[in-house]
């Protein structure tokens, strides 16, 4: 059995809505020999890594303009064993993503840093939608294989209460 731990970040006073952990779960539900656990946080997600048990991890931002029933796509290519790092990407030819153009254009610096100084070829390396193996985290940079999903993305924050 492959276990899955899904970080649900939520922003200061903010609570996660129950149909997000819903939907999540209802993506997830018919991948065999695969359990979820959720590990719910306030701060930064890369500091909850260390909270979770699960053989995945996939950072979920509730608070932004991400779909939870897309958590599915972001973790298959790692289920399926064809890549160390997955990126949900809003940007990409089949994404159906709107966006401001002052954070497109940010998001294309900080992915060109990212991709000169990892040696990287992605196109969103800004996204709060993204999974990895938790052996990738002892490994170095080329020794990754990288893959990047299409994902929907509104950068509109979420109303939650």
């Amino acid at each position: 059995m492959r276990k899955v731990s899904v970080i649900v970040a939520v922003g200061d006073d903010r609570v996660v809505p129950a149909n997000v952990l819903d939907e999540i779960c209802e993506a997830l539900r018919d991948l065999k020999n695969v359990r979820v656990e959720f590990v719910l946080v306030r701060q930064a997600p890369s500091s909850a890594v260390d909270m979770t048990t699960g053989d995945f991890v996939a950072l979920f931002d509730v608070n932004r303009g991400y779909d939870p029933k897309e958590v599915r796509k972001v973790l298959l290519p790692l289920l399926e064993g064809r890549a160390d790092v997955v990126l949900g990407n809003r940007f990409g030819r089949l994404s159906r993503t709107v966006v401001a153009a002052r954070e497109r254009a940010a998001n294309s610096v900080l992915t060109w840093v990212a991709n000169q100084l990892f040696k990287l070829d992605i196109e969103d390396s800004q996204t709060g939608s993204r999974a990895f193996r938790r052996e990738a985290l002892g490994l170095k940079g080329r020794a990754l294989r990288f893959a990047e999903v299409p994902i929907s993305y509104s950068s509109e924050e979420c109303s939650t209460p």
